[in-house]
């Protein structure tokens, strides 16, 4: 699934208690008639409309790959570009900048671990996420590394272009066979 997070947010907790629910007014103490009510609420300065449900998030299927297609460490066996799009910016975003986070891989920890388990799992495998406008920077587990998206100042959208790659991980057993599960979050700030 993928994440917003906004610069320039305030946020802040205002706590009320009510005492009293009568036509008469009684005195504020914490006792068995009255209730705590916290009211919180986020004050965003910049945003832009995802074109990717929340819930659904975004899926990208490399198919079917050999694994003598990936024989030695950090062959790619498959790769597929995917566009996420940001419409409706407010006037004063000018760029997107994106970072990822996830579970590395046990042998290259700049790759996204294969997350399938049980014994239909492939091993030996992980996906490596690329991103920017040329797709050449490559976004890791760890969030080391930020890709920046200029909006368009006309259209006020932004289609974030990024590439995923199965690879051969390095494992010293080498591939076996089965399937692929990785899973990237991406963080969005809006300056």
């Amino acid at each position: 699934m993928l994440s917003m997070t906004k610069n320039l947010t305030v946020a802040g907790a205002v706590a009320m208690v009510f005492a009293g629910w009568g036509p008469q007014a009684q005195a504020a103490t914490a006792d068995a008639s009255s209730a705590n009510v916290v009211i919180t609420a986020t004050v965003t300065a910049k945003t832009c409309t995802p074109g990717w449900s929340a819930t659904d998030g975004v899926k990208v299927d490399l198919g079917k790959v050999a694994s003598s297609d990936m024989a030695n460490k950090g062959d790619i066996g498959a790769l597929k570009p995917f566009t996420l799009a940001l419409t409706d910016c407010d006037a004063g975003v000018t760029n997107v900048e994106v970072t990822s986070s996830g579970n590395p891989d046990s042998t290259d920890t700049d790759a996204f671990a294969n997350g399938a388990t049980g014994d239909n799992a492939a091993t030996g495998v992980a996906v490596t996420l690329f991103g920017g406008p040329s797709q050449n920077t490559q976004l890791t587990p760890s969030s080391k590394n930020a890709v920046t998206y200029p909006v368009n100042a006309t259209t006020h959208a932004v289609d974030m272009m990024f590439m995923a790659k199965l690879e051969n991980s390095g494992l010293k057993d080498g591939i076996t066979a089965g399937n692929v599960s990785s899973n990237a979050t991406l963080y969005m700030t809006y300056e």
